[in-house]
């Protein structure tokens, strides 16, 4: 990510810029001094609390703060560090649930190539360029993200929640196993940072543990039971405890109204039911079968067969995580539940993936099955691989970056600005300064109003003449992009706005009340 300071890859043009505005915001821009070590402000929508998890971009803050790393480096090292715990987490986490380290292989192999079905648009003459796992092409969408291009590369959370979740889960199983306290006390633990990481992570955690707990309690062995529910009292209370107050910042959230730009958090809604799918219970199982095809078939199906008794005690908390997410939507965009798919059902279902693979591979007869099963099971991910490997997306200009730069070194953090909605606006990409409104999108998933900002957006940008508008929302900036305020064009320092930056595509100007020069 960010070759040559602007160079991306996979969907980090569509993603990075988001958590680079957090991570400017505690660098230079609107939390570098906060009042209350409590409060971070959303650079994206001035005036409310950021309600997201921060640790994993404050961690790169902290590099570039202290320890002068570039944007590129702050990025990759902590990025680094993560992706061994992962790969290692993975490996492990097989080993203590089948102990074939050849399934394990297996299944870390299919977990960097999961896809479906999508390379068989390659056969079709009308097919138009898609990456064949999330779009199809002709704007023909399915249901899954690749684990790399779309998830770890891009969204820097999922990064740093996965091994988290990957080793918690690993610590629960051997702490059920040998009935020690301090198992369930690290585990707590490692529940409690998910809402600083990832808030996806505690319900897939919250999840499997309660059904895990409930599949291994000795419920016709009384002398068992005071064990089983101290170990386990001792994970939830310590848990929760931890957890709750963390919560504070996304209770707001859940009241949202599709009337006031949002479309709900947790409610009872298939994951099928979205705007290019129709409303049929039968369409789950072709959800499925074309979002992740044969990997689908054998981790839900075909694995069973080969599963002992105490495999499936493990794996079926995972199903139970894989059914709930299927029906209920955390976020109002269904495809936020991969977080909680990749956060407990993924882990083991590769394993089981990987344990029945193994099985075919070593067997005369079905080798060349499994050998075909393989190939067409990763297909897709290995063409994106091709296509995002040869291919780079910029992400700045250099006039952005020239103007990101000046806005920083010239301008009060505190200020608010108006802006159009690119993703990418140095203002806040580079800056960290508040925007009025920022991408439309994120304000969307995050439960804002993106109706009521972006009617007052439109109005600013075509009445900056209307000075008491601006005033009681504290906009003192505003700055146009590629002409979008076409309205401003003629404005003259008797509006109060003077134009202060003008460099290529961008032009800025300061509302600076009576004046008349700069």
């Amino acid at each position: 990510m960010l070759k040559n300071g602007n160079l991306s890859k996979g969907a980090g043009y569509g993603d990075l810029p988001f958590h680079l505005n957090i991570i400017s915001g505690f660098t230079n821009g609107c939390n570098h001094i906060r009042n209350s070590f409590f409060i971070i402000n959303t650079v994206f929508y001035s005036g409310e609390k950021l309600a997201y998890p921060y640790m994993t971009n404050y961690f790169s803050a902290v590099l570039m703060a202290t320890g002068n790393a570039t944007f590129r480096g702050a990025l990759f090292i902590p990025s680094f560090m993560m992706s061994l715990s992962l790969l290692f987490g993975m490996y492990y986490l097989g080993i203590l649930f089948h102990k074939d380290r050849f399934a394990c292989l297996i299944a870390i192999f299919m977990f960097l190539n999961l896809g479906g079905l999508g390379f068989l648009r390659l056969a079709d003459p009308t097919f138009i360029e898609g990456d064949l796992i999330h779009d199809w092409g002709n704007e023909h969408y399915e249901y899954w993200f690749h684990p790399i291009m779309h998830i770890l590369v891009p969204q820097r959370a999922s990064l740093w929640s996965m091994p988290l979740c990957y080793w918690c889960l690993i610590i629960l199983i051997k702490g059920i196993k040998v009935m020690k306290w301090q198992y369930f006390l690290i585990a707590a633990l490692y529940v409690a940072i998910t809402p600083l990481v990832q808030v996806h992570s505690y319900v897939a955690l919250a999840q499997w543990s309660i059904v895990y707990a409930a599949l291994n309690f000795p419920w016709k062995n009384k002398s068992k039971m005071l064990s089983h529910v101290f170990v386990w009292s001792i994970f939830g209370i310590v848990a929760n405890v931890l957890c709750v107050p963390q919560f504070a910042p996304y209770l707001k959230r859940l009241t949202v109204k599709e009337s006031d730009g949002g479309s709900g958090f947790l409610v009872l809604d298939p994951i099928w039911n979205s705007y290019n799918r129709k409303r049929e219970w039968s369409l789950a199982i072709k959800l499925w079968w074309r979002g992740l095809g044969l990997f689908a078939f054998v981790s839900l199906i075909s694995c069973w067969s080969v599963l002992s008794k105490e495999q499936k005690i493990d794996y079926i908390p995972s199903i139970v995580v894989f059914l709930l997410t299927n029906i209920i939507r955390y976020q109002p965009w269904e495809l936020d539940n991969t977080k909680v798919f990749y956060a407990a059902w993924i882990p083991f279902a590769i394993h089981c993936y990987g344990l029945f693979m193994a099985k075919l591979l070593r067997h005369k007869t079905w080798r060349v099955v499994g050998v075909i099963i393989l190939f067409f099971s990763c297909l897709s991910a290995i063409r994106l691989y091709v296509l995002e490997m040869s291919t780079s997306t910029p992400m700045f200009e250099d006039d952005a970056v020239e103007f990101g730069k000046w806005v920083s070194e010239n301008t009060p953090i505190d200020a608010i600005w108006l802006t159009d909605q690119w993703h990418s606006n140095p203002v806040l990409t580079m800056a960290g300064r508040q925007s009025y409104m920022g991408y439309g999108g994120w304000l969307l998933s995050h439960g804002l109003d993106y109706f009521g900002r972006d009617r007052d957006s439109n109005y600013m940008m075509e009445h900056p003449e209307d000075s008491d508008f601006f005033i009681k929302r504290n906009i003192t900036y505003a700055v146009s992009y590629q002409k979008a305020f076409k309205n401003w064009a003629n404005i003259t320092s008797d509006n109060g706005w003077v134009k202060i930056y003008e460099y290529q595509r961008f032009e800025c100007w300061k509302y600076i009340p009576n004046s008349t020069q700069i």
